[in-house]
């Protein structure tokens, strides 16, 4: 198998078009024609995660956070993003990313918070109203259309729901003059050519359009491209995907109650709580990692109490006001539970293929709780 497989199989996961616009998912670093010998999956990536894939012959990271996420001038040891960007490279590492896809996909980051919660019945806090994807229409050669459509639905292109490879081609003429200093592959110079070809229209997610521009003029065979994108903003009506969940626990409890189920099931020994912990909790919305986008939603859904990685201080205040308790248990708490998740859907998909897909045994971090008890 090779990672344009691979990134195929994951966009049936985490559908790229669902990652915000300001986000950098898909593949990072890498080829993806390389052939994939092992997946390490983790939240991000670090020096002992590289050490780690080396050691099992893993030469593919599926991370959560991007490695890289702003435009970078340089990539030098002198810079901690540049050495590991170098360490992977150098490795002949291939580097994935599924973040704000995976957690807006159904059954990902926020549906498994969830379901730990026992929070039922869920729906999107902010569902994915709309999409931000891209149409292709390129014009081709009748012969060359089909490889065309393969190059570009490798990379995750021409995906609607649960159907991959989508696309619409209508016969046509094409019509040319190449100049003398053309190196037309059909045709004759200083003379108009009317050749066979195909209008091939596929959307395109915003994460992968300049490597599918790239990879459009590298397997289509004229010397130039003809293609046009456009940009949709189609209405999707899907309110099991989109930003956090809110859903309803089995049996209402008060948030004292809550606190202690949930920490165990998360595995974290402290919370930064507000509200009162005597209240009844019947309505909960969740929301992994960074949860400040999500509070005004959460407030409007009616929702007891919003789980969530992390707040601001002005996020308190606000929910406060709106007698909505906040919970955070830590930005990795709240994702790293999802990535065995992934594993075992992975593995699934790729049961005839003989690769293992294996979760990283190191921590998702270097830093820990501490509160006064561990003084001893």
């Amino acid at each position: 198998m090779v990672v344009r497989e691979l990134l195929s199989v994951l966009e049936e996961l985490a559908p790229i078009h669902l990652a915000a616009d300001w986000d950098n998912v898909g593949l990072q670093i890498g080829s993806v024609e390389s052939k994939v010998s092992g997946v390490l999956v983790a939240l991000d990536v670090t020096p002992s995660l590289i050490s780690e894939a080396l050691q099992h012959g893993c030469n593919t990271l599926l991370v959560h956070h991007p490695l890289i996420f702003n435009p970078m001038k340089t990539i030098t040891d002198a810079d901690p993003v540049g050495r590991l960007v170098s360490s992977v490279c150098f490795k002949n590492l291939n580097l994935i990313v599924a973040h704000t896809n995976l957690d807006s996909a159904a059954g990902g980051v926020n549906d498994v918070l969830a379901g730990a919660l026992g929070v039922g019945d869920c729906t999107a806090l902010i569902p994915a109203s709309s999409s931000s994807d891209y149409k292709m229409v390129v014009f081709t050669p009748t012969d060359s259309t089909e490889p065309v459509l393969a190059a570009l639905s490798g990379l995750g292109c021409g995906v609607i729901g649960e159907y991959s490879s989508c696309s619409f081609r209508s016969p046509g003429t094409g019509t040319f003059i190449p100049s003398d200093e053309a190196e037309p592959v059909v045709g004759e110079k200083g003379a108009l050519n009317q050749e066979a070809e195909e209008r091939l229209e596929i959307r395109v997610p915003p994460a992968v359009l300049r490597d599918a521009v790239n990879t459009l003029v590298d397997v289509h065979p004229y010397e130039e491209v003809a293609y046009d994108i456009y940009r949709l903003e189609n209405p999707l009506g899907d309110s099991t995907q989109g930003l956090g969940r809110v859903g309803a626990l089995e049996d209402p409890m008060s948030l004292d109650d809550c606190l202690a189920k949930w920490s165990t099931e998360l595995s974290v020994a402290a919370a930064r709580v507000s509200g009162p912990l005597d209240r009844t909790v019947t309505k909960v919305a969740v929301c992994g990692g960074s949860a400040s986008s999500v509070v005004d939603a959460a407030i409007n859904s009616g929702a007891d109490v919003l789980v969530g990685g992390e707040f601001s201080y002005h996020d308190y205040a606000t929910a406060d006001k709106a007698d909505l308790s906040l919970v955070a248990f830590g930005h990795d708490v709240t994702e790293r539970i999802a990535m065995g998740p992934l594993v075992v859907s992975l593995t699934e998909k790729l049961k005839d293929r003989g690769i293992e897909i294996r979760e990283t045994a190191g921590p998702s971090s270097s830093w820990n709780w501490w509160t006064s008890g561990n003084r001893g």
